[in-house]
């Protein structure tokens, strides 16, 4: 492979790095792999085998000499005052797929492509440390004009072994996607208050002023100073602040110049010219201005060197190294500006002329914020992928740069053309993009085509039928743009929010419908107090001893669609709605906190009862900006998917712990014991203190155990009396009734038990802080807030029992009652674990859509919940009556609904809830139920034999009869 291998150099520098890892390997399998993939990556490489008799020499390339260049570029002259996009179109048609800009003036020639097979073999052959020039006036500037301050440390357009350096350092802190999350509440209030500005600015025909492009600039330099200096500039509240003029005006003459000084024809590096002397000029008005709030930044840092909301982008790098984080903080606001506003406006101008593609994108953004208020958090902005397809798009027709700049790496053999070492080379990508050969109908804008298809493996249609290197919006490889992430936050954070904003007159317009016709609250079909009291608390009554489905269906039935239960005995009034549609105006409109009340007894028992030990962190139960706070804390953990993987295999373990143990208790007949709901509860409990403590508490080792027995009695009693208590007609709200009393003895039972293994999972981290097996929930909710990580995991191991256990038993339950679905699941099953104990990972999990499916369905015919309550956020319109704010509206759950509708409706099959209160716990619960379930079914034919289960809805639905699954072993 050597001999006929072009660059020997670069092959024997992989050889030895190839070399070096096979024999760290001591699997022989392991060795041959490495071998292939490094024997293949040869036969691969562009300089492999390449038919060198054939080969042009570089002097052929195609392209003018340098006196037609210097011709061409002089007044009447084809390229007199054509931007850099007319000029690359002008060179393309004439000169065709490769030509040659020749080096004038000191400048190196550049070879100009427009295909992304020769952009992949640029990037592929770049060698270890990329050469990308084209700014040879700020290297000049940092390492001859200004290298005193420097000190070396060219930054961003640096080269080499020093540029490598520069950016191992950078990206350990700009690259790390936790760090970028941090800053969405940050920007997204940066944007708000921007948005505020451009409503306040528009004219009397509602358009913004005529320089919206230097607003988007003050808005992007905000977001920037924010993100590297966690400090506001507070440009928004005085735009006569001279150094932000004077700055603004400096990066425009900075752009303009520095484009003329690289790209144009200019003798600089000969003697300084005027425009030289100018760039240098702007160029040190800028970085005076951007040195001085660098160091407002690093003196807010050392004044407040313990506070957590310094733990950002300046401070890590300080860390690392000061003269690194100082360059690289100006480097972010002086390039982060107009690259970022040139991007966004791309992103309005196409939305704007395309309101059909607005519409879709407001659609999506409705349900994330229903509200203008509404915050943009880490996990609704996962959930917007049509906002990216559009971004996506309109960076392809509109693109920042006009492609992307590298230097060979090695000898290139390029269209058939030998292209040396060290050759400059301008990959057009705004070209290719714009080519019906990469991109169907180019012209057109279609968010579409980077959406991925429904049950298709491929991720978008463009990955499918397009070249990978036609589209690089923020280039390729290790010299791609350090800022992304803060880029696309920032783009992503303005467009939603001018979107949503802008739809809300007619979000509102909807609402305030004909009030001429509105009937008042009073007129909402129900009992009266009285008849409620007599007909649920008397033995006849139509209501009497009812569980809370059959209350409803009942209510629907002699009401309607819209009903509303009294509040007695303290309680509040109830308004029922069945319409998807009226769930939907519900959730929009909750507010920035959502109240979701009907656990009262639990709000009370940590306010009153208990408050010494929960110092005012409620939990679960809370409401308001209190909630929101610790619900923020929970979310950087609970929500992540990264964190939920991590605990696949130890979930699994517990799982199939279980399995062993259901083998060993089932009868003569394979059946289970008929109190299978104990034994899914423990399986619960197992796999949730596995989850928030990263410990085993035993459970199936010693069934007989006082306090997991202990527990399981008191979850039952807990959750009978919260809905007797919270749902039924009670007086505990004026004296400690005999209900409550219980309840509250029974919750202190629980929480004596639960702290105790929370104060096991802790001591488990504090004895050994350095175990990376510790790095999960329990440890990183105590890095951010000790009392929260303690009141969330006892919250966790409380209410992530009977929830999952119901939920799990009832996809059991529909499967065992449909043999033949449970044949089609086992088939996919067996391409995933082949064998019984084949471990089940990350990678075999995402391949499961038919047991998603199977989950999905069961959810929906067996709910866990009977509904979701939420307050409402603003007076509204439900069914033609008039809603005042702060009414508690009990949406039920969707097979209460119209079966058409249910087909059909977003808002009809809600199982985990929806917007920022939605369950915290739902990923963990969905790889649980996955693990459980696929185990069983992969092991087991199972079988129901007895009449359907009864279910009791208390504050969740519970089976309370005998339940006995037949589990026949499968045949391997």
């Amino acid at each position: 492979v050597r001999r006929r291998c072009r660059d020997k150099a670069n092959f024997d520098y992989k050889y030895l790095s190839i070399k070096s890892t096979v024999e760290r390997s001591r699997c022989g399998q392991t060795r041959k792999l490495f071998c292939a993939m490094a024997i293949a990556e040869c036969l691969t490489c562009s300089s492999f085998g390449v038919d060198t008799v054939n080969v042009k020499q570089y002097n052929e390339v195609p392209g003018p000499s340098a006196f037609e260049l210097v011709k061409s570029s002089l007044p009447g002259g084809k390229y007199y005052k054509k931007d850099f996009a007319d000029f690359l179109s002008s060179f393309r048609q004439e000169y065709g797929d490769i030509s040659k800009i020749p080096g004038v003036f000191g400048k190196n020639d550049i070879i100009l492509v427009y295909d992304p097979e020769d952009f992949k073999t640029v990037f592929q052959t770049q060698g270890q440390y990329p050469i990308r020039r084209g700014v040879d006036t700020i290297v000049h500037y940092r390492s001859k004009v200004r290298r005193d301050f420097y000190e070396g440390v060219i930054g961003f357009a640096d080269q080499g072994k020093s540029w490598w350096d520069f950016r191992q350092k950078v990206n350990a802190v700009m690259m790390k996607p936790q760090i970028t999350r941090k800053y969405v509440p940050s920007v997204d209030e940066v944007t708000q208050d921007f948005v505020k500005r451009l409503h306040s600015l528009r004219d009397k025909n509602m358009e913004t002023p005529s320089d919206f492009y230097a607003e988007l600039n003050m808005w992007a330099l905000e977001s920037i100073a924010q993100i590297t200096m966690d400090t506001r500039l507070g440009i928004f509240d005085n735009t006569t602040n001279k150094n932000m003029h004077s700055l603004m005006s400096d990066l425009k003459v900075f752009f303009d110049l520095t484009y003329r000084l690289n790209f144009q024809l200019s003798f600089w590096k000969y003697f300084p010219t005027a425009s030289y002397r100018k760039l240098t000029q702007s160029t040190d008005n800028m970085y005076k201005v951007i040195q001085h709030y660098v160091n407002i930044g690093i003196r807010k840092i050392k004044d407040n060197a313990d506070d957590e909301e310094n733990e950002g982008v300046l401070k890590k790098l300080l860390e690392i190294d000061p003269k690194v984080a100082t360059i690289m903080v100006m480097d972010a606001l002086f390039a982060g500006v107009d690259t970022t506003s040139t991007a966004t406006f791309s992103v309005l101008y196409v939305l704007a002329k395309n309101p059909e593609k607005q519409d879709k994108l407001r659609q999506e953004l409705m349900k994330i914020l229903p509200e203008k208020t509404s915050p943009l958090t880490v996990e609704n902005m996962s959930n917007m992928p049509y906002l990216r397809a559009c971004i996506k798009e309109a960076l392809r027709l509109y693109p920042v740069t006009f492609g992307n700049f590298r230097s060979t790496g090695q000898d290139l053999v390029l269209k058939g053309y030998h292209i040396p070492k060290d050759t400059d080379i301008l990959m057009g990508n705004q070209i290719t993009q714009m080519e019906d050969k990469y991109f169907d109908k180019p012209y057109e804008f279609k968010p579409e085509r980077w959406i991925r298809p429904p049950n298709s493996k491929i991720t978008c249609p463009v990955s499918a039928t397009s070249h990978p290197f036609s589209y690089l919006p923020f280039g390729f490889g290790t010299r791609m743009c350090v800022g992304r992430r803060f880029a696309e936050m920032e783009i992503e954070s303005l467009v939603s929010r001018l979107h949503t904003s802008s739809s809300e007159n007619q979000h509102v317009a909807a609402l305030e419908v004909d009030t001429v016709n509105v009937k008042p609250y009073n007129e909402i079909p129900g009992p009266s107090a009285f008849e409620l009291v007599k007909s649920s608390s008397l033995p006849g009554g139509k209501y009497y001893k009812k569980d809370f489905v059959d209350f409803l269906s009942a209510f629907r039935q002699e009401y309607g669609d819209i009903s509303k239960i009294p509040g007695v005995f303290g309680k509040n009034d109830i308004i029922l709605v069945y319409d998807p549609e009226d769930f939907k105006t519900v959730f929009q409109t909750q507010g920035q906190y959502p109240i979701r009340r009907g656990i009262e007894t639990i709000h009370h028992y940590r306010t009153k009862v208990r408050k010494d030990f929960y110092q005012g962190v409620i939990g679960f139960a809370d409401q308001g900006k209190s909630w929101w706070d610790f619900r923020q804390k929970v979310n950087a953990v609970m929500m992540k998917p990264q964190i939920t993987r991590k605990y696949v295999p130890s979930v699994d373990e517990v799982t199939q712990d279980f399995v062993k143990r259901l083998h060993s208790l089932r009868d003569k007949n394979m059946e289970t014991p008929s109190d299978l709901y104990v034994e899914l509860n423990m399986w619960a409990l197992e796999s949730i203190a596995q989850i928030t403590l990263d410990t085993r508490l035993g459970i199936f080792d010693n069934s007989t155990n006082k306090n997991m027995h202990s527990l399981m009695n008191d979850l039952k009693v807990f959750f009978d009396l919260t809905y007797r208590l919270n749902f039924q007609l009670s007086f505990w709200k004026y004296f400690p009734t005999a209900s409550y009393r219980k309840l509250t003895q029974s919750t202190d039972n629980m929480y004596k038990v639960i702290q105790h293994y929370v104060n096991i999972g802790i001591q488990k981290i504090k004895d050994d802080p350095d175990n990376e097996e510790n790095e999960g929930v329990l440890k990183k909710l105590l890095e951010i807030d000790p009392k929260v990580a303690t009141v969330m995991a006892m919250d966790a191991l409380f209410a992530g029992v009977d929830s999952t256990s119901t939920a799990t038993f009832s996809v059991l339950y529909v499967l065992a009652k449909n043999p033949e679905k449970q044949d089609k699941l086992r088939q996919e099953l067996m391409k995933i674990l082949p064998e019984k104990t084949s471990p089940l990972t990350v990678e075999n999990m995402s391949n499961m859509p038919y047991l998603r499916a199977c989950i999905k369905e069961a959810l929906r015919l067996y709910p866990v919940t009977f509904g979701n309550f939420r307050s409402t956020g603003q007076d509204l319109v439900l069914k033609g009556y008039h809603i005042p704010k702060n009414r508690w509206i009990r949406p039920p759950n969707s097979k209460m609904t119209c079966p058409v509708n249910a087909t059909s409706h977003p808002f009809s099959y809600l199982p985990f809830g929806f917007g920022i209160r939605m369950c915290v716990g739902r990923r963990f619960a969905e790889m649980e139920i996955e693990s459980l379930v696929s185990r069983l079914v992969r092991t087991y034919n199972i079988d129901w034999r007895y009449p359907d289960p009864k279910i009791k809805s208390l504050t969740i639905n519970m089976p309370v009869s005998d339940l006995k699954l037949r589990l026949t072993e499968l045949e391997e």
